[in-house]
């Protein structure tokens, strides 16, 4: 990836990040609004299209499982947690891990130009997350 569209994507993607990140108090206590719900699942859904269009992997293939957790209603105005069959603040603690391995990815991406992050195993979590709705 050039260099300059590869400042712009980590710029972007740690906005998104940064913004999810200031979500999880919330989530963990129970407090999001489906407006705040909606903008998660937004942040998200950017990061997977840019990471697609950036043609970095990894970050698409998590940002993909975590997409899938919240398009339980194609409406998507959705109260995730009934969705899922988890709480909010469950879904707290998932955000927390997937920021969490993003700000990895993105150092990864920022020092070596590209992502080595192992995330299968999340990757897993989230697809077993998905399989528990209803």
């Amino acid at each position: 990836m050039k260099r300059e569209l590869l400042g712009g994507f980590l710029d972007s993607t740690r906005g998104r990040n940064n913004a999810l990140d200031q979500t999880i108090p919330f989530l963990k206590s129970h407090e999001c609004d489906p407006d705040t719900l909606n903008e998660i699942y937004r942040n998200i859904r950017n990061i997977r299209t840019a990471s697609e269009t950036a043609g970095v992997v990894l970050i698409k293939e998590v940002s993909g499982e975590m997409e899938n957790l919240f398009q339980s209603d194609p409406t998507r105005q959705i109260d995730y947690a009934v969705q899922l069959s988890i709480d909010q603040g469950m879904l707290g603690v998932v955000m927390e891990r997937y920021v969490n391995i993003m700000d990895i990815m993105l150092m990864q991406l920022e020092m070596t130009g590209n992502v080595q992050t192992e995330v299968h195993d999340f990757v897993s979590f989230l697809c077993d997350m998905k399989k528990k709705g209803p």
